[in-house]
């Protein structure tokens, strides 16, 4: 019996075929390892968490074949290995439950941690307990109100009222402590892209708050402005193609120059021919190197190294490790490993921000990646810089970059008064998606990755050229300004307490 149309998920026929077709034009034999290796990230991404290995094996070859049918293309079956995959979905698991276990198989084959498995957005529905609550509302009061945040804003609209300002903490605080599940607040995380605060805050206190400090929108280097000035004029790819090729530059001396260069050639080519139609067809890597590598090598030649392939923040490894005490009353708890993240931008042992990347559009990922794994990391970041230089706490920026397929977004983390972390965000840009549209999508993605690097060597300049004295090692006045990031207690307990309850 043939196969019809309703037989696949219109999603995955979307993905597969397309996919397949590409293959078949490149060699007349489609071995199922190739097709496996270019869906590996749409796998991982779609796969049920709870499902066992033969499910996940059986349902997508299931889909796979059923899509080379309908198309008439013939897929070789020999030596296919799917343990990459396997283990891919293991470490999502891991990262979504912040488990510090290794994780196996279960007696049925279920992909599963020590925990229970939870589907991908698990972290965004973590709700609190009676714990969690009362230790949120302790960690707000041991608070010194001397040092809160008030805002012109709302000291103005206080006199007006004839009442007592209330500071941002307080304002946090009281929305905190009115929030069923975790939330970014209880580690006085304040990122202004969060719809939350439209109901907090007025709307001058909310454009104080963007505002206050060091702008997020830094001034680039005016040769660099100049050449992307130019690019602007252009009209095709081919045209910056040439413009890259032609420009004139010492590699080591002029290494932004060089950048641009190797920039225009390898993203314009993209677009010389099919006119980028394959490029959603990318995988997470592919993606990461091919479509976005320029984020990344922007800092060739700099002090500023950009670690690619899922490293684990030492920072925030930290964080995790910070509350470890011999065994005593209690057995000494095993180290837990900071969360992984696509790219971590390093100077020496100092983390300067991040990198996720999500292979296809998928909000679920891109909040969970952005909105709350990504901000925490960068507060341990932050914290430990803090912690290792004495710098002032205002002028560290760290810097984040959330892919969603397609589209990137830069975020900039800083502490610009009182016990807040504040996020702001620039707006998405796409990636070019036509030849239509090259020259007016590459000139504010290369500006983009120009104001990354900027902020990121600021930071590192201020925390080099800053002397550092001696201090007593866990002295109540050599321990950090801001609080550390919280972790509801559910993330916190070891699974050898909860089996003994």
């Amino acid at each position: 019996m043939s196969t019809s149309n309703r037989d696949i998920n219109p999603r995955d026929k979307e993905v597969i075929c397309p996919l397949l077709l590409q293959l078949n034009e490149k060699s007349d034999e489609i071995h199922m390892q190739d097709v496996l290796d270019e869906l590996a990230d749409y796998i991982v991404e779609e796969t049920d968490q709870s499902a066992t290995r033969n499910m996940i094996k059986s349902s997508w070859s299931k889909r796979i074949f059923q899509s080379a049918k309908l198309m008439d293309i013939k897929i070789v079956k020999k030596g296919v290995c799917w343990e990459s995959i396997f283990q891919r979905i293991q470490e999502k698991i891991s990262d979504n439950n912040y488990s510090d276990q290794d994780l196996g198989t279960t007696s049925n084959g279920t992909l599963s941690s020590s925990h229970s498995s939870t589907s991908s957005n698990s972290i965004l529905k973590q709700m609190l307990t009676e714990e969690d609550k009362a230790n949120i509302k302790r960690m707000f009061n041991a608070l010194d109100p001397a040092n809160f945040w008030y805002l012109k804003a709302t000291c103005d609209q206080a006199a007006k009222d004839n009442i007592d300002p209330e500071s941002v903490e307080e304002k946090m605080q009281r929305f905190a402590l009115g929030c069923v599940y975790h939330h970014p607040c209880h580690s006085l995380i304040l990122d202004l892209d969060d719809e939350h605060w439209n109901e907090v805050f007025s709307e001058d206190e909310l454009t104080e708050l963007h505002e206050y400090g060091k702008p997020i929108l830094r001034s680039l280097p005016k040769h660099l402005t100049a050449q992307l000035e130019h690019i602007a004029q252009l009209d095709t790819p081919l045209d910056a193609y040439r413009f890259g090729k032609s420009l004139d530059h010492d590699p080591v001396a002029e290494p932004m120059m060089a950048w641009l260069s190797l920039t225009l050639l390898n993203t314009s080519h993209l677009f010389l021919k099919n006119d980028g139609d394959s490029i959603h067809l990318y995988s997470e890597t592919d993606k990461l190197y091919r479509l976005w590598g320029f984020i990344n090598t922007i800092f060739d030649g700099s002090n500023i190294r950009a670690i690619s392939k899922e490293k684990s923040s030492v920072a925030n490894s930290l964080a995790k490790n910070s509350k470890r005490k011999l065994s005593a009353v209690e057995q000494l708890s095993n180290v837990k490993m900071g969360h992984k993240m696509d790219t971590i931008y390093v100077s020496g042992n100092i983390e300067l921000g991040c990198l996720e990347i999500g292979g296809v559009p998928c909000q679920t990922k891109a909040w969970h990646d952005g909105r709350m794994k990504m901000p925490f990391v960068m507060k341990d970041m932050l914290l430990n810089i803090v912690k290792k230089a004495a710098v002032k706490v205002d002028d560290i920026h760290i810097i984040g970059y959330n892919i969603n397929g397609e589209e990137i977004i830069l975020m900039d983390m800083d502490s610009p008064m009182g016990y807040v972390t504040r996020i702001r965000r620039l707006n998405e840009m796409p990636y070019p998606s036509s030849s239509g549209d090259y020259i007016t999508s590459i000139v504010p993605l290369l500006q983009l990755a120009a104001l990354g690097k900027i902020i990121m060597e600021d930071t590192l300049g201020i925390i080099h050229h800053t002397p550092r004295p001696l201090t007593v090692s866990n002295h109540p006045s050599a321990r950090p300004f801001l609080p550390p990031c919280f972790l509801p207690s559910s993330t916190t307990s070891s699974p050898s307490k909860k089996s003994k309850k």
